[in-house]
């Protein structure tokens, strides 16, 4: 599931509390995975997005522990851990720009078209047709003039300051996570 369509100037938060990602959390409609036991452990842990500090932690939503509460060897371990988790999926957004270098500026085209350029490139990205039409050998994938036709192409929930904190089962779920990632490092 994606949400296209916020303007760059939007914090990350911001855009997140308007999507219907968040809507389809919130309310419990986004089919998530059961909660699972974790490798080597007795501890069930709950499918969760990755954030950073932009984003309130929630019990689909783990962010890094705050600086001022890095007072144990366990916390600063998870937020190592989930910076390193957040690293990965940086990488990937690294990619998807390099192969499609239209994401390295502003796309100049009609709002509708840039949604539709955005959602068939992660389409695409997502599901690793480029790099397995690499791997194949393929050298042109994409002809200049279908390239020259890309370039050329010229919700509903708001997070109210009550809901906004956090709850103690999310900070049970980091808590855990802390927990095994100290007695499962890398």
């Amino acid at each position: 599931m994606i949400d296209v369509g916020s303007y760059g100037k939007d914090s990350d938060g911001g855009i997140l509390s308007n999507s219907n990602i968040l809507k389809r959390l919130e309310n419990k409609t986004l089919k998530l995975p059961y909660p699972k036991k974790l490798p080597n452990s007795n501890l069930i842990g709950p499918y969760t997005f990755i954030a950073d500090e932009a984003f309130p932690l929630r019990t689909y939503m783990m962010r890094p522990y705050p600086r001022r509460l890095l007072n144990d060897e366990n916390k600063s371990y998870f937020n190592y851990r989930l910076s390193r988790a957040r690293m990965t999926i940086e990488y990937a957004f690294g990619i998807a720009a390099a192969k499609f270098r239209i994401l390295q500026k502003s796309i100049e085209t009609k709002v509708d078209n840039a949604d539709h350029i955005v959602k068939a490139i992660c389409m695409l990205h997502s599901h690793n047709v480029i790099i397995d039409l690499e791997k194949k050998g393929v050298a042109n994938y994409m002809d200049s003039d279908i390239s020259n036709q890309i370039n050329n192409l010229s919700s509903d929930l708001a997070v109210s300051v009550r809901n906004n904190k956090t709850s103690r089962a999310a900070e049970n779920i980091r808590s855990n996570l802390s927990i095994f990632f100290s007695n499962n490092k890398l």
